[in-house]
């Protein structure tokens, strides 16, 4: 199933999730699609596949941010900071009596560790292509507010037996303005035996 319109957050005055943007947009864009799939079979042998990727926008896709009426192009993918990437990927599989296993995929993908006066990222690291389980914390701060987040890459939780959740980016926001978390590709696969 894919949303091609993709979606956006907003926490206050903050888009925390939505697109990259393009400096020629008022306002950040939301994502590029987002694409989830589930297959699997049952039985002794069953097994179970899940991912989410979040993508580029086609060329032909248009915007119309909210008070306009003029559409506007937009890259899609992952945005505006300070997560930044063309694509996200995280993908899970599970089979009985078999370890569930899980990837996450980072296309282009950097993380703003500072911002300038006006809230935008200006010093940036590069985001693994292929991150290892549980890649983290990057921390980072939102230096115009005082705000600071940890960032984690292919978090992955096997804490229920038989099952895991892949999360190809989880930002925890620390505050003291912004606190919470925000998950950007997650996926879950998991398996039951009736015995």
């Amino acid at each position: 199933m894919t949303d091609g319109d993709g979606a956006r957050a907003v926490w206050g005055p903050a888009v925390v999730f939505g697109g990259t943007w393009p400096r020629e947009n008022t306002l950040p864009p939301p994502s590029g699609p987002i694409t989830v799939s589930t297959e699997g079979s049952t039985g002794p042998h069953g097994s179970v596949t899940s991912w989410v990727s979040i993508t580029p926008t086609p060329a032909s896709a248009s915007w119309t941010p909210a008070g306009s009426t003029e559409a506007q192009s937009w890259p899609g993918g992952v945005g505006p900071g300070p997560i930044i990437a063309e694509e996200v990927r995280s993908t899970c599989t599970a089979s009985p009596g078999h370890t569930a296993t899980g990837a996450t995929t980072i296309t282009h993908g950097v993380l703003g560790l500072t911002t300038d006066a006006w809230g935008d990222p200006n010093t940036f690291a590069p985001m693994p292509a292929h991150p290892r389980p549980n890649d983290g914390p990057h921390h980072g701060v939102i230096t115009n507010v005082g705000d600071s987040y940890d960032v984690y890459y292919n978090e992955q939780d096997t804490s229920v037996p038989g099952s895991i959740t892949v999360t190809a980016i989880h930002m925890k926001l620390l505050g003291p303005v912004a606190v919470g978390d925000l998950y950007i590709a997650q996926a879950h696969c998991g398996v039951t035996t009736n015995r």
